[in-house]
């Protein structure tokens, strides 16, 4: 059919078993239909749109596709991502270097879905590593965008990269132009949240924020709830700042970026739980980069952990920055409060009290589930001299319901107290909701 038809742009095949394995590598393989599709490739002359994703096309599915694009000169767009949990669908390394091989020659392409592949042969589970690590594929990767001229977005992400590999990757994205992570060159909003992306993943990202050409449109990028220092939400893995300081980097130069969430990152080593060993090494690079970033209004630090030494880092840097307007650096519901994990307990609520002194931008705060009595009351009275939120309400808000089943506690009260008692703060607003299931 795709033969024949002459006026088909667009197909998506993805998540089917085109090769009759299922998504854990069950079934028996066959390579006769997918090698059908790639036949049909070499004549087609109008499909510009495919999508082969989650197939488990494996080495043999992957190369018959591959050696039917160095023909075909039409189809601009690729999706051969693999699953997030799951097997490689290209067939790991070995799949890999026939994708490398076609991008040598291939001068139509200009966007490649690889994420979540195994590109180098290691995976993880359950907080290990899995495999052993083989940088033949990613390198010959690297090689085809140094030629490949047409290319301008890419994803590699989830392939568990070594921070080398992405370093070598961010430098050839750079000089060509190329986005590592998907991101189109007209968008405005990027959501990874919850991708179980690692450092590596923070360094291609970093590449593709540093770049005005790649993300020149970008105002919003979500990046919660992942590994990007290496420490996962149940304490497992290796801290390491390299990440996150390449992002730190990429604020220093990026001026669209105005909305940024990297909450529940353990960007200090530290989870929620309390596991982990504390170092502010990766926030500290972030409180430097806000001293020069001029371009954030947003910023999303809760559930990090960032301890007095953290807090006092980010409050400081603060009391220079003056066009961030939103800062959410709230606990976990429910787990830990007024610890020396959260903000410091009273020591950094003392820090955040004399930042909101001295900051004339910030408008809207969150300090919810980590303050005690006094350090609330304290807050709440800086909060009504400055007309400040503390508890995440926007000014122009008219209902807010994200309070119901917070766990919230006395101190909490006294935060809404003190928004819900200033015209300037909650003068729109109609409706709060903070009731709690049974």
């Amino acid at each position: 059919m795709v033969a024949v038809t002459g006026g088909l742009t667009s197909l998506d095949l993805s998540n089917n078993q085109l090769c009759g394995l299922d998504r854990y590598g069950h079934g028996a393989y066959t390579a006769e239909g997918i090698t059908a599709i790639a036949d049909a490739l070499r004549v087609n002359g109008a499909l510009t749109k495919l999508s082969l994703a989650q197939n488990k096309l494996e080495e043999e599915g992957t190369k018959a596709i591959c050696d039917a694009l160095e023909q075909n000169k039409t189809l601009k767009e690729l999706d051969i991502s693999g699953e997030l949990v799951g097997k490689s669908n290209i067939g790991g390394t070995a799949g890999c270097k026939h994708v490398a091989k076609m991008l040598g020659v291939n001068g139509a392409l200009t966007e490649l879905n690889l994420s979540n592949n195994r590109l180098c042969g290691v995976w993880s589970e359950y907080g290990h590593h899995q495999g052993k690590y083989n940088a033949e594929g990613i390198n010959a990767i690297a090689d085809a965008l140094r030629v490949n001229g047409a290319l301008t977005v890419t994803n590699l992400l989830g392939n568990q990269l070594d921070a080398e590999s992405a370093k070598m990757l961010a430098e050839v994205a750079k000089q060509e132009g190329i986005s590592l992570c998907g991101i189109q060159r007209d968008q405005t909003t990027a959501n990874f949240c919850n991708k179980s992306l690692q450092p590596p993943d923070a360094i291609l990202l970093a590449s593709d924020l540093s770049q005005a050409v790649v993300t020149g449109a970008l105002t919003t990028v979500n990046l919660s709830r992942n590994v990007l220092c290496g420490v996962d939400h149940s304490g497992k893995g290796t801290y390491t700042a390299e990440g996150i300081t390449a992002i730190a980097d990429a604020l220093r130069v990026n001026g669209g970026l105005t909305s940024l969430h990297l909450s529940g990152n353990a960007l200090c080593g530290v989870t929620p739980f309390g596991r982990g060993t504390y170092t502010a090494e990766g926030i500290t690079a972030i409180a430097d980069a806000l001293r020069v970033n001029g371009g954030l209004t947003m910023l999303a630090l809760a559930r990090n952990m960032l301890g007095e030494e953290g807090t006092k880092a980010i409050c400081e840097a603060l009391e220079q920055n003056k066009t961030l307007k939103e800062l959410d650096i709230s606990g976990e519901e429910g787990i830990i409060r007024g610890l020396a994990g959260a903000i410091g307990g009273s020591a950094g609520a003392k820090h955040v009290a004399k930042m909101l002194g001295v900051n004339g931008a910030l408008t809207v705060t969150n300090l919810l589930n980590i303050l005690d009595a006094e350090s609330a009351k304290m807050l709440a009275e800086v909060a009504k001299q400055k007309g400040i939120s503390l508890c995440g309400i926007r000014r122009d808000q008219t209902t807010e319901d994200d309070f119901r089943d917070m766990g919230l506690k006395p101190p909490d009260a006294i935060l809404l107290a003190s928004d819900l008692s200033q015209a300037v703060v909650t003068g729109a607003l109609t409706q709060v909701l903070a009731s709690c299931s049974p």
